[in-house]
């Protein structure tokens, strides 16, 4: 399949927002959609904080990875996190997550970003597979959030 990967822009603020509810049903999480849509945009505005990627085929949005950047003593130095990915289910099992994958390890080594950091779903093990299949490792600590 082909696929694009494009920095996304104001103008996928619609397509963005239906791709992310789809998101937050499949990992049953909470949709806020003046909340998320609130977060992208400001993820579009300001590089510092990362990048957020449309992932297209034939013209269409069919997914997008969110590359959120930030830094660790314990990694050396500045560190990368995907704190979303997500494909349409009918373009899964395609190449297309490992693609986006991909391209964020090369967009982190680009940067000079020391790791990439990733969590998926404990109820989504195609996730977990590509994850290991693509060398991330799991490691004996609890991921854990304190909503502020």
């Amino acid at each position: 399949m082909d696929i694009a990967l494009r920095l996304a822009g104001r103008a996928d603020a619609e397509p963005l927002a239906g791709l992310m509810a789809a998101y937050y049903r499949h990992d049953r999480l909470d949709f806020d959609p003046g909340r998320a849509g609130a977060a992208a945009q400001a993820l579009m505005d300001d590089p510092r904080l990362g990048e957020l990627w449309a992932i297209e085929t034939g013209g269409q949005m069919i997914g997008y990875l969110a590359l959120t950047f930030g830094f660790s003593l314990e990694c050396g130095g500045r560190d990368a996190f995907v704190d979303e990915l997500f494909v349409r289910e009918e373009f899964r099992g395609q190449g297309v997550g490992t693609r986006a994958i991909r391209h964020a390890l090369a967009r982190c080594a680009a940067q000079g970003i020391r790791s990439l950091r990733i969590e998926a779903a404990r109820h989504n093990p195609r996730a977990v597979a590509l994850y290991r299949r693509l060398g991330f490792a799991e490691h004996e600590r609890h991921l854990m959030t304190l909503a502020l």
